[in-house]
């Protein structure tokens, strides 16, 4: 019963959207027609019909997403149409056929060959895996192209909605010349404002169909009770018959013709821009219907489906078609939710083609224009409008950079899509999109600068290493830098680093942030580092992790150098105890990690006579261990107190599978302290970084000293306790330096 349900509701469901789309098929169908001359009108609206009944029933059988409803579209007619004036403008194409039949026939080749085009490109995106690239296309562009096309659209319909063939008779009129006929644009200026209003009174009804139906009745009341009245010509008859065929012949015949080197580029920028409109317009259509249905759509295969649609459309005689948000959303409200909706859809519309041939013929050419023009101001990009309603809200100084450049770029397509089509405007939008996206990514490349004397690494020092840096820090600069290194913002970068180098003499690039790397940011960063150790100044770079796609682009484009010199390090804070190093090398305050590091001057033994240190090193256990060796192991009972003597050691602990360290240990640093004097279990593992050797006191002996000679732990205390507020004072000053 449930399925019985189900079926009723799509067969129900597609009906009512055959209705809501008959109308939108009607003007698709006379909007393509309009270069061909008003008496072809019919070939056109067949050619709409046809398209929107084979790709619909390809739907229902081929699949896809449960519910996608197709139609043409007034945008992508308009571009067919664009497309069919220019050619028959071309003195080749008139030249190629002299015969006014064979225009005709080849102008209909075109726009066919478009659709077929535009298909294949919809599906090689798809098969290719480019969904998801259609949606990266500025949308600035795309919405440019739309309202050029309606204004193309409007240019077109307004002359016969007043009764005159062409703008040039209208400007006769304007001057007293030519003839006008006052009914004839009466009729056609009433359908116009009837269909922007009825909306306004009852949404529910079909503003399209109510214009049509009260236009078309008032027309043929007066022509039966006036006789000889002047109203306008109507569309003409369709007669029965296949609304599709083959059109290999007349593709032939137009692709071996001399004028189709001259007609080729248009043809194909035509068709890239209908596809990439068509793709992603018809993408916000299926993801609309995945918000009511709950489901999720895979946009190759969906691409797949409306490419091939498309191609078999265009080579059997229809114009294109793409999702409706208008239809879907009547046929979801009506109960729709399967693909049979497609097929009943499209069944009706080939019963209504057939049945309805001479209905249609009765439309008058001024009323249909008009709901054409009514129809199309409604077509306009909605975020074009929204734009021109934020900027008619404030005041011109009140403009933000972003909302005058949309605008700015919007315009700029429109304009040329209507002045020199759509060739030139698809290259000029592209190429001002470039330059918008360029001017963006390399506004802000440089996040921020930070001085060495705000921040430092992990790495843990003797107190005069410490006290030397302190004095040095001045000299090392940390440049964050954003986003994409590439041509258009590594001038900046450039210029950001020749300019911090005064008075420093490490500079460390933390690329963290960074998105990319193109060939001319790392040819940049080359030149950089040849300029800035020319100045005495040294790049270090940050986050370059081993076999990572940035190492490899430095490799591969010409600065290897850096990684094999080891100035490339994996994070942040190993590259500033790099830098620390070199500093305090530089300043020959450097403790080499392979020499020994004199007991008496651990900064824990500090003010202690050299009798008790003496006596101490008696007490304490020297420990040696290679490379890799564990000192200390996270979880164990914190008895002991290690004096690093030499080498280095990492502070590590494992967290969800990955090892993290969180500091290193110089010679001549003490570690373990507060894990013996507090009793807590180890919290992190030690691990020799390099071959070490260091001493052991115990907790057993600390605390018999405590008592034999409590004068000496005394001084032992109050030195940690120097160091752990040194460090406290230290991190507080880097936490509020990154804050910022």
């Amino acid at each position: 019963m449930s399925n019985h349900k189900s079926w009723t509701n799509d067969v129900t469901a597609g009906a009512i959207g055959a209705v809501i789309a008959f109308p939108i098929i009607l003007n698709c169908g006379s909007i393509v027609s309009l270069p061909l001359g008003a008496h072809h009108a019919t070939t056109g609206i067949t050619a709409a019909f046809g398209a929107t009944i084979l790709v619909s029933l390809f739907r229902a059988i081929c699949g896809g997403s449960p519910l996608h409803m197709v139609s043409p579209k007034s945008n992508y007619a308009a571009m067919i149409a664009a497309l069919l004036a220019l050619v028959a403008t071309m003195p080749s194409f008139n030249t190629a056929f002299p015969s006014p039949d064979q225009r005709i026939a080849m102008l209909i080749a075109a726009g066919f060959l478009c659709t077929a085009l535009a298909g294949s490109i919809q599906l090689a995106l798809g098969i290719g895996g480019l969904g998801q690239f259609v949606k990266f296309i500025p949308y600035p562009v795309i919405a440019g192209f739309i309202n050029g096309f309606a204004v193309i659209l409007l240019l077109a319909q307004i002359p016969p909605m007043l009764g005159v063939k062409s703008w040039s008779q209208l400007h006769l009129l304007t001057v007293g010349s030519g003839k006008f006929h006052p009914g004839t644009a009466a009729f056609g200026i009433t359908t116009c404002v009837l269909t922007v209003w009825i909306p306004r009174f009852d949404k529910r009804v079909q503003s399209a169909i109510a214009g049509l139906v009260i236009g078309t009745g008032c027309y043929w009341i007066l022509v039966k009770s006036v006789p000889g009245i002047e109203l306008g010509g109507v569309i003409g008859a369709i007669p029965p018959a296949v609304p599709v065929s083959p059109q290999f012949a007349h593709f032939s015949t137009l692709v071996s013709s001399p004028a189709f080197a001259g007609l080729a580029p248009e043809l194909l920028s035509t068709a890239l821009t209908l596809a990439l409109i068509a793709s992603l317009q018809s993408l916000l259509s299926i993801s609309a219907n995945d918000s009511v249905l709950g489901t999720r759509h895979n946009s190759n295969q969906e691409l797949i489906l409306q490419g091939a649609g498309n191609f078999f459309s265009g080579i059997m005689g229809g114009i294109p078609t793409g999702g409706s948000i208008t239809v879907n959303r009547s046929v979801l409200e009506s109960g729709g939710r399967g693909r049979i909706s497609n097929l009943a859809y499209g069944v009706v519309l080939l019963a209504m083609m057939a049945g309805l041939g001479k209905i249609i013929g009765m439309i008058p050419v001024p009323v249909m224009a008009g709901v054409i023009v009514a129809t199309t101001l409604g077509q306009t990009d909605e975020w074009s409008r929204t734009l021109l309603r934020l900027m008619s809200q404030q005041k011109r100084g009140q403009w933000s950079g972003e909302l005058v450049i949309n605008f700015c770029l919007v315009t700029t397509v429109a304009v040329m899509v209507v002045a020199f089509g759509v060739f030139p405007a698809l290259i000029a939008g592209m190429v001002l999109a470039f330059i918008v996206f360029v001017r963006h990514s390399s506004q802000n490349v440089i996040r921020r600068t930070i001085s060495g004397v705000h921040i430092r690494s992990r790495t843990s020092r003797p107190a005069a290493s410490r006290e030397a840096l302190n004095l040095l820090a001045g000299q090392m600069a940390v440049i964050e830098v954003q986003g994409a290194i590439f041509f258009g913002s590594s001038d900046q970068l450039a210029q950001h680093l020749e300019l911090s180098c005064k008075g420093i003499r490490i500079i460390i690039v933390d690329l963290k942030r960074a998105t990319g790397i193109d060939s001319s940011g790392v040819v940049t960063l080359e030149r950089i580092d040849k300029a800035l150790t020319n100045a005495g100044c040294q790049l270090l770079l940050a986050h370059v992790a081993p076999d990572s796609p940035l190492q490899r682009s430095l490799c591969e484009m010409g600065f290897a150098r850096v990684i094999q010199q080891g100035r490339a390090l994996e994070n942040l804070d190993l590259a500033l105890s790099a830098a620390e190093e070199l500093l305090l090398k530089d300043a020959n305050s450097s403790i080499p990690d392979e020499l020994e590091y004199p007991f008496e001057e651990f900064d824990i033994l500090k003010g202690i006579s050299s009798e008790d240190l003496a006596c101490l090193s008696l007490l304490m256990v020297r420990i040696e261990l290679p490379a890799g060796g564990l000192i200390v192991r996270e979880g164990e009972s914190s008895d002991s107190i290690f004096l690093l003597a030499s080498g280095r050691v990492s502070v590590t602990r494992a967290i969800s599978g990955r090892t993290i360290r969180f500091a290193s240990y110089c010679p001549g640093i003490c570690f373990g302290e507060i894990g013996m004097l507090t009793g807590r279990l180890r919290s992190a593992d030690v691990r020799a970084e390099t071959a070490v050797a260091c001493w052991q006191l115990s907790g057993d002996t600390f605390r018999e000293l405590s008592k034999s000679n409590p004068e000496m732990v005394q001084e032992m205390l109050k030195n940690i306790s120097i160091g752990l507020a040194d460090l406290v004072f230290s991190l507080s000053d880097m936490v509020k330096e990154l804050e910022q």
